[in-house]
């Protein structure tokens, strides 16, 4: 693995990784950030993929409530991917987080790099939540991986208003799942 910034981060008991679409609603970004700053406050990292999107709503709540972050990334460490998330990664070492990569210097993306690095999303997380998804969304990826490594999975639930955007079709397919558990209000929040 490599890293910069604080790898204690990958040690943390308390770690929940947020993750969604990268074409969220205004109301999936709300909820992202919202849910990474109320973690954050209880000093749980954050564990994210820094792609444009949820991602960057989760490490930016995080980081705006002084928590620790973790961007996992498809690439090597001397490239930002993507690009426009340059301050984000710099924000993120700055501030006591950790960006890590399983590959080397000079790696460039591949869409086979963005579902591992899925695996280890779950991995370093207690638990995940689905903040928007398509219903192919690689949201899934991460999903089945915190399946087999035996994880605790969430996912957003969709008011009415949202229930035909193609953003909460992955939602209403992951709710479908007994084993996902939904979160609408603190109540579902505080039993995930």
């Amino acid at each position: 693995i490599f890293f910069k910034g604080n790898l204690e981060c990958l040690y943390e008991k308390n770690s929940i990784a947020i993750i969604g679409t990268r074409n969220p609603t205004e109301q999936g970004k709300q909820v992202a950030e919202d849910l990474a700053k109320s973690y954050a406050k209880e000093g749980f990292v954050i564990v994210s993929g820094l792609a444009s999107g949820c991602d960057t709503f989760a490490h930016m709540g995080s980081l705006s409530n002084f928590g620790r972050t973790i961007a996992v990334m498809p690439c090597g460490l001397d490239i930002v991917y993507p690009k426009q998330n340059t301050n984000l990664f710099k924000n993120i070492i700055d501030n006591d987080g950790c960006v890590i990569s399983e590959y080397p210097p000079g790696q460039n993306v591949s869409k086979y790099q963005l579902i591992e690095r899925d695996r280890l999303q779950s991995a370093l997380s207690e638990g995940i939540i689905v903040i928007e998804s398509t219903i192919n969304g690689g949201s899934f990826h991460t999903v089945n991986y915190g399946f087999n490594q035996n994880k605790i999975v969430a996912c957003y639930k969709p008011n009415q208003h949202y229930l035909n955007i193609k953003t909460a079709k992955g939602n209403i397919k992951l709710l479908q799942n007994e084993e996902v558990l939904p979160i609408y209000d603190k109540e579902s929040l505080d039993e995930f």
